[in-house]
C-alpha cells in the first residue's frame, strides 16, 4: 500500500519557466530551486506606491473591515 501512495507522489517533469520540460531528477530540483529563487529574490521597488499600498492597508486594518 505504501509503494501505490509513493508512486501517485512522484513529480515526473515539471514546465520550466521557459517553456521546457525537465524530466531527470537533477533537472527537475533545478527547476525548483530557480523558482524559489526567482520568487524571494530583492527585486526594484516604486517607494511611493509601496508606501500608498502600506498607508491603506494599515487604514483597512485599523478599520477593522
Amino acid at each position: 500500500m505504501a509503494k501505490k501512495h509513493e508512486s501517485e507522489e512522484w513529480i515526473s517533469a515539471m514546465k520550466n519557466a521557459n517553456g521546457s520540460l525537465s524530466t531527470t531528477i537533477p533537472s527537475i530540483c533545478d527547476s525548483w530551486v530557480s523558482f524559489y529563487d526567482n520568487l524571494f529574490c530583492a527585486c526594484p521597488v516604486d517607494l511611493p506606491l509601496q508606501s500608498d499600498l502600506l498607508e491603506k492597508l494599515v487604514s483597512f486594518i485599523l478599520s477593522g473591515k
